[in-house]
């Protein structure tokens, strides 16, 4: 799964099926792309919606299956 702006594959975080399948509170192992990026010298906008995309080769979605509660923590650091 990829959380991220308009385009998440190239502007967002991507969540792995073995974090998605653990239940609690943890960090992704990735560091995000393009203004997710955790070096991005611009970060996101308030703006900014939050859109998702399923990853990997042939992704599916059969109804009823797999739902879950996704909670984001954002982090606002000033950029000087």
């Amino acid at each position: 799964m990829i959380f991220g702006g308009t385009a998440p594959a190239t502007d967002g975080i991507v969540l792995s099926q073995t974090e998605l399948q653990s239940v609690g509170t943890k960090t992704p192992a990735s560091t995000g792309t393009g203004t997710w990026a955790q070096g991005s010298a611009t970060g996101t906008t308030a703006a900014q919606k939050v859109a998702k995309a399923l990853g990997g080769t042939t992704p599916t979605v059969t109804a009823g299956v797999g739902k879950a509660t996704l909670i984001l923590e954002f982090v606002n650091k000033t950029k000087v």
